[in-house]
């Protein structure tokens, strides 16, 4: 979607609340804006690797910049049904940003055939498996450098 206007039937939704990316974990905020930024690149016709090096090098983390774009131009080369992306700024996660993340998030946890599960939502075959590869380096190379994708973000210790 091109503006932070959208559809909020769209939204993806837990408990019947909109997930918002400040609840994410670092690695999971730098996965969905990674992506966004991807797409705002791609149609721009800007260098993808330089859209998305900044923080990847503040990261120590600058090969999964091509990592990303390997995902990512998967998606858009073999979806077989149109995957919603949201504009950078967006507050909340579109339901295929949240099933794109869910994935990655299970192939950290080591459910391999969930996250598989999770993918042939928008990809199936060969495909979806090389997906799945290359999502595992991308997830590795972001554990490596501290950022997981999945996070106690919303605990907090009361006294």
């Amino acid at each position: 979607m091109d503006s932070c206007a959208e559809d909020e039937s769209d939204d993806a939704v837990i408990y019947g609340r909109s997930i918002k990316t400040c609840t994410l974990s670092l690695g999971g905020q730098l996965f969905i804006w990674s992506m966004r930024r991807w797409v705002q690149a791609s149609r721009d016709k800007t260098s993808i690797s330089e859209a998305l090096a900044s923080p990847y090098r503040a990261a120590k983390c600058i090969a999964a910049t091509d990592v990303l774009d390997e995902l990512m131009s998967l998606i858009a080369a073999v979806s077989y049904r149109p995957v919603k992306i949201r504009c950078l700024p967006c507050p909340t996660l579109s339901s295929d940003e949240w099933l794109i993340l869910h994935s990655l998030q299970k192939i950290q946890s080591q459910e391999e055939t969930e996250a598989q599960k999770l993918i042939q939502e928008f990809m199936v075959g060969r495909l979806a498996h090389t997906f799945l590869e290359s999502a595992t380096r991308y997830v590795d190379l972001l554990l490596c450098t501290g950022n997981p994708l999945i996070g106690a973000s919303y605990l907090e210790v009361v006294k």
